[in-house]
């Protein structure tokens, strides 16, 4: 009889060798940050490494970035082209002075973070609903984030476990965009109230943001062989693996809310963790966990048993970069006992065996969530009922 452990590795090596293509999730547009809307809205756009697209990113880039997937780096890119280089640092101060501006103008900021193999348009529409459910208040804010978790091609089929090949990959992106990201914006506030609400792989994405996470050897070693920056006199990318740390006594409220999160016990630990065997760490036992910044003051997870996302299909929910906290309560019960964890609350769904940001988004729990997080809820607007998300039209009363 074959071993379990032989079992799940023949079949993960099985999928991830399987013939599905993937792209980056690069924006479309070629101008930033994008101003949308009523109320005013930022859109806000970073490579897998974190960096913001510059203007003219496009036509700016060295053969135009046709060296797209997992290794795409605008400043990879940009080692052959010192003038790119120059135009991505520039835009980047440009951009963040922008931003700076706006958070000034906002005393509340909900700023949205997608997940895991999903492009600019399908993540549009998602934030679209998700604004929609938000009872925004005069003065509200929202900063729309695109980071690369990486896209399938041709489009995502149902039961389509090929995404797995490139998992991987994204879970890293998530990491950098979050570190060198998202961190950056979080950085100019002062006295401000965020909402940072994600959605599956997007849970890394704010953690990373709040403080360093544990990144992967593989990942590290590259990083420490190549110079992204030939003119700062220092050998390797010393400092792109521990950027500046989010300050504290800036008088700013963090609030999270995590939907639908595809994260593990790894995910919450310290950056010098030793990475093991995600099966060798007892979901009980999750230790070395680093500490949330004292600005956080809710914390708010769904839980749900039927997403079969999270649950790995035929695979083991902590296999394969864990996912196993929005997947079952054991993490999260473990994790509320560790120092300053301890106010972090789980909202449990059973009726819904879908993993799309949309059926998250127009689920009640998602309107008690910010509810708890003392934000309004609006449960007015018309959504379409999707049988699939699980809600089902109110029968009508006969006249």
């Amino acid at each position: 009889m074959i071993p379990f452990r032989a079992l799940m590795l023949a079949v993960v090596t099985l999928l991830t060798q399987s013939g599905c293509a993937y792209r980056n999730n690069y924006p479309q547009s070629v101008s930033f940050p994008i101003v949308t809307g009523d109320p005013e809205a930022l859109h806000l756009y970073v490579d897998a490494n974190g960096t913001f697209f510059p203007n003219g990113w496009k036509a700016k880039c060295p053969g135009g970035c046709k060296k797209l997937k997992q290794d795409f780096s605008l400043l990879v890119q940009s080692l052959t082209a010192p003038t790119f280089r120059s135009q991505i640092v520039g835009d980047e101060a440009r951009q963040l002075e922008m931003t700076k501006a706006y958070l000034a103008r906002h005393p509340r900021i909900f700023i949205l973070v997608h997940g895991f193999n999903s492009d600019e348009r399908e993540i549009r529409h998602s934030y679209a609903l998700v604004r929609k459910r938000i009872r925004l208040e005069p003065g509200d804010g929202i900063i729309e984030f695109f980071w690369d978790g990486l896209v399938t091609v041709p489009a995502k089929r149902k039961l389509n476990l090929a995404p797995l090949k490139f998992w991987k990959d994204a879970a890293v992106n998530s990491q950098t965009g979050g570190a060198r990201g998202l961190r950056r914006i979080l950085a100019l506030a002062q006295g401000k109230t965020f909402f940072l609400i994600s959605h599956s792989r997007g849970a890394s994405v704010v953690l990373s943001a709040l403080s360093d996470p544990p990144y992967g050897a593989k990942f590290v070693k590259r990083m420490e062989q190549r110079d992204l920056d030939p003119n700062d006199g220092i050998d390797g990318s010393p400092g792109f693996l521990t950027p500046t740390p989010l300050a504290s006594g800036n008088a700013n409220q963090i609030k999270i809310l995590m939907l639908a999160p595809a994260i593990g016990c790894i995910d919450f630990q310290r950056p010098e963790f030793e990475r093991r065997r995600a099966q060798e760490m007892s979901r009980q036992k999750c230790s070395n966990v680093r500490p949330l910044p004292p600005e956080v003051n809710f914390f708010g997870y769904t839980v749900n048993e039927n997403d079969s996302v999270l649950g790995k299909f035929i695979l083991p929910s902590t296999w394969y970069s864990a996912t196993d906290f929005g997947y079952k309560s054991d993490l999260g019960d473990a994790l509320q006992m560790s120092e300053n964890w301890s106010f972090m609350k789980p909202y449990p769904l059973k009726n819904l065996s879908e993993h799309d940001f949309d059926c998250y988004a127009v689920q009640n729990k998602f309107g008690d969530m910010l509810t708890d997080a003392d934000a309004s809820i609006d449960r007015t607007p018309d959504f379409p009922l999707n049988p699939k998300c699980g809600i089902k039209p109110k029968p009508q009363r006969k006249p």
